[in-house]
């Protein structure tokens, strides 16, 4: 009996001196670790929770903007040069929500898709959207210019001095074509037609009639002068007739109205040159009257 407790209090002290070790060694009981465990444990609920958490608020953001946000589109197609709004494209399902952009990011300036951006609101929700819109041209050019016009025999002829084009596409006049050639190896009359399409697939022409014509120098003069100011000021000449004077073998002056001096050369040039009251006066005291009645096809603004 006396060994037995000599073992038993032998084993209680082997404990006791195990933890007295363990102390010292810096390590904490078992206990200490399970509740480590806990507080760990209890830090990842918290964490999942709040995932959790924001994974439904986002959804159900998501049901929302679904169920309030959604849009019909309704139209697909602009035409260049008409009012743009983009209500007339997407419609909200939702009566209480609206849709708007802003229509200074939308200036097409050809046809063709474009991405429009525009954003639908229903309260304090709000989504941002793209839609594409396909710009189209429905509209003719509008051949602008005289129905007839008058040439030098032997004279180059550019049309874009005479003929423009209205149109949604920019420079469209630079794409004009002509039925045939341009004869002026001889004087007469010929009709021509102009014709132009423009990027839409949409066309126009427009006959004209040309006129060649074999002046002597002083009628050259006058038709080059006459054709000069209608191209300048867009405006027929209005005075019945022109003083013309010779300046020298090859040139001539010739005065429209009261002031405006051109000089003619033989080899078709015109300019209107800054003339002063003494060359004015000398034309009209030493030039000769000259009617332009018969200077019409030059004198084309006249007819418009």
């Amino acid at each position: 009996m006396i060994m037995g407790e000599k073992k038993r209090v032998s084993n209680a002290a082997g404990k006791k001196k195990a933890n007295q070790n363990t102390a010292k060694n810096g390590r904490r009981p078992s206990s200490g670790r399970k509740r480590r465990r806990g507080m760990t444990a209890n830090q990842f609920i918290v964490i999942m929770a709040v995932v959790v958490g924001i994974i439904l608020v986002f959804t159900v953001s998501k049901i929302m903007q679904n169920r309030y946000m959604k849009v019909t589109k309704i139209g697909s197609e602009y035409a260049l040069g008409t009012p743009f709004d983009i209500k007339n494209y997407v419609q909200p399902v939702n009566d209480k929500a609206t849709v708007e952009c802003d229509e200074a990011d939308f200036q097409p300036d050809k046809v063709g898709p474009y991405k429009v951006k525009y954003t639908v609101r229903c309260g304090r929700l709000k989504k941002h959207n793209i839609v594409t819109i396909e710009v189209v041209d429905h509209d003719f050019p509008d051949i602008t210019g005289p129905e007839k016009i008058g040439v030098l025999k032997g004279e180059m002829v550019d049309l874009l001095k005479y003929y423009n084009v209205n149109d949604s596409e920019p420079n469209l006049a630079e794409k004009l074509t002509i039925d045939q050639e341009i004869d002026t190896s001889e004087g007469g009359y010929a009709e021509y037609t102009l014709r132009v399409i423009d990027w839409g697939n949409n066309s126009a022409s427009k006959t004209i009639t040309i006129g060649v014509f074999d002046f002597t120098d002083d009628q050259r003069a006058v038709a080059l002068a006459v054709r000069e100011y209608n191209r300048e000021f867009s405006s027929a000449v209005t005075d019945s007739g022109v003083y013309y004077m010779e300046k020298d073998d090859t040139t001539g002056y010739v005065l429209i109205g009261s002031d405006n001096v051109y000089e003619a050369g033989a080899d078709n040039s015109c300019t209107r040159i800054e003339a002063d009251e003494n060359l004015i006066q000398s034309i009209q005291s030493n030039g000769s009257w000259m009617e332009i009645g018969g200077y019409s096809y030059f004198n084309y603004n006249i007819q418009e």
